[in-house]
């Protein structure tokens, strides 16, 4: 993958990897190529000691992501895209997690930025993952959005077999996730 030096580490299930360093850095690269919407030049992939491709057909069920790409259709209300995933009523309890519930039938495009990345958060609720990936999800969050943010993933992690990995340049999102560990990808 262009613009990230090579990069080591493993994390355990039930534990949170942050990734940090400044824009550039090939945090998002990463996450792009631990996805498999970008394809690894080089290196492996091991999850529970196995090697993997990220385009198997196991490893795909197995990652989910929320990248700064999400993307929503645009007729289609904010528990209509959770529907999707869930049935209404769980969509509804995601909503009600991330503080949203009150915007459930408008579209994501008439969101703010800032409540849209809350919405796109709770996807995390209702897709099936063991490995999740985040991309700067604290951006357009305020405090509030952040600590809840935190909790959520603190919570989905008390299962050991998931694993969180977070590219981000909150420090106070790092310091308020538990069984955290963090990688410096500063060139």
């Amino acid at each position: 993958m262009a613009g990230l030096a090579p990069t080591n580490f493993s994390i355990a299930g039930g534990q949170v990897l942050a990734l940090l360093g400044p824009n550039g850095a090939g945090k998002s690269t990463l996450l792009k190529g631990l996805l498999g919407t970008l394809r690894l030049d080089e290196g492996e992939v091991l999850v529970n000691g196995r090697t993997t491709s990220v385009n198997d057909r196991v490893y795909q069920q197995m990652a989910y992501g929320i990248l700064d790409d999400f993307a929503w259709f645009p007729e289609l209300t904010v528990i209509d895209h959770l529907a999707m995933l869930a049935d209404r009523e769980a969509g509804e309890r995601a909503l009600a997690t991330f503080g949203m519930a009150q915007f459930s039938d408008r579209t994501a495009w008439s969101l703010s930025s800032g409540q849209a990345r809350r919405a796109a958060l709770c996807t995390m609720l209702l897709h099936p993952w063991s490995i999740l990936l985040l991309d700067e999800p604290e951006q357009r969050l305020d405090q509030h959005g952040l600590e809840l943010l935190a909790s959520t993933i603190n919570d989905s992690i008390r299962d050991r077999d998931r694993v969180v990995v977070v590219a981000t340049h909150s420090p106070r999102l790092v310091s308020l996730l538990n069984r955290c560990t963090t990688v410096d990808l500063t060139p």
